[in-house]
């Protein structure tokens, strides 16, 4: 038993009602301590553990009438089971391109920044990484053009995690509008080209575009589901 009043207390939004919930946790051993509940509907009640640490139970999202959920999911898959190889790979690259702008629609500042991993991986910090992947491989090592933006200049030696440290501090708009130009500029930097044909910049590896298209596929899929996780794990927002 406590010999001082916790510091830390706990607010519960169930996901049932909230008279449903006080019962549930009364049921489980818990003790009512104020009953805040008022005719109208409104209110709380704050209960306690068996050791006495208290928890205040709210009304659910649903008796406060909050909006629903913004939809994150993904549209259907584009008819591309049979579709020629460019189609293919353009297409599925889009949808997961489409699959990102609506995973991250209607996070909130704070969801946006956070950093619940180990790592500097957040919401912010990987759309901005998306952003680079994009220009980098299609504008600047598939089509030898300079860098642009933000990126340019950036001393990766030194700073390896730039995007994902930077990111936090900029609105989640700003990124998504900075993300949304980068896959256009993608796209203008293969349009007319073949899929056989070479990177310029063969410093590091020769590659083709149709590699590009390949690893842009892996690179968007892998991290639209972490941004997927990250969602329901900050915000409880879900979707496919």
């Amino acid at each position: 038993m406590p010999q001082v009043k916790n510091r830390l207390h706990l607010d519960l939004v169930p996901a049932t009602a909230r008279d449903v919930e006080v019962e549930r946790v009364v049921a489980l051993g818990g003790t009512l301590v104020d009953d805040r509940r008022r005719p109208d509907g409104s209110g709380w009640v704050v209960l306690a553990d068996p050791e006495g640490n208290e928890l205040c139970v709210e009304r659910s999202a649903t008796e406060r009438g909050d909006p629903p959920p913004v939809d994150t999911g993904l549209r259907a898959m584009p008819p591309l089971h049979a579709a020629e190889e460019r189609q293919v790979l353009e297409g599925m690259l889009e949808w997961y391109r489409e699959g990102v702008v609506a995973k991250v629609a209607g996070a909130a500042p704070h969801v946006a920044s956070a950093a619940p991993l180990p790592s500097a991986t957040s919401i912010a910090g990987l759309v901005k990484h998306l952003a680079l992947v994009e220009e980098s491989w299609f504008v600047v090592r598939f089509a030898g053009l300079p860098e642009h933006g933000p990126w340019a200049g950036v001393d990766w030696d030194a700073d390896p995690d730039w995007e994902f440290r930077t990111a936090v501090d900029e609105p989640l708009a700003d990124l998504v509008a900075r993300y949304r130009l980068a896959c256009e500029r993608s796209r203008a930097a293969a349009a007319g080209r073949d899929l056989d044909d070479v990177g310029a910049d063969t410093s590091r590896r020769t590659f083709t575009l149709r590699f590009a298209y390949l690893h842009l596929i892996e690179e968007t899929a892998r991290h639209l589901g972490q941004l997927d996780v990250l969602r329901e794990l900050l915000d409880g927002t879900t979707g496919e």
